[in-house]
């Protein structure tokens, strides 16, 4: 077979069209790959400035737990006052106290009332010996009157 002038031409012209789809490809290719060293840069860049919003965001967070925390502590210890405060404040004083929690009877008004001139031989003996009032009116009243402090008379 012989070759013709028209083949070899054909075949020029298929191979200047393929060089140049390949010169095309490759410089195609070449900027695809600056395009992404550029975006995997700038990813870097991004990926570093998140790391440290990242961390930043990290420590406020801890700082406002222990902010959170003490201030917990101080409405909690602020409860804790108050209601001892009101405790203080609506409790009886000492001397409410001390009037209320004396309930012992005045047994020296009543052993100064019975007595007759002859010191009793043992304690409770004046109740025993019947020296003891037989008006009940006037013993009720002696009941009524115990724990009581005496009137004073003018």
């Amino acid at each position: 077979m012989k070759r013709k002038d028209s083949d070899i031409e054909f075949y020029r012209e298929t191979i200047a069209i393929l060089q140049q789809e390949k010169a095309s490809a490759t410089a195609e290719r070449d900027a695809l790959r600056v395009e992404i060293r550029e975006m995997s840069e700038s990813h870097r860049a991004e990926m570093a400035g998140m790391r440290q919003t990242l961390e930043s965001l990290r420590m406020t967070l801890l700082e406002q737990t222990e902010t959170i925390k003490e201030l917990t502590s101080q409405l909690s210890n602020a409860r804790a006052q108050e209601s001892l405060n009101r405790g203080k404040r609506f409790a009886p004083t000492t001397e409410q106290r001390n009037l209320l929690n004396n309930r012992r009877t005045d047994t020296r008004a009543g052993e100064k009332d019975d007595f007759d001139g002859n010191p009793p031989s043992t304690p409770g003996a004046a109740s025993a010996a019947g020296n003891q009032p037989a008006n009940p009116e006037t013993t009720r009243k002696k009941k009524k009157c115990a724990g009581r402090k005496p009137a004073k008379e003018h």
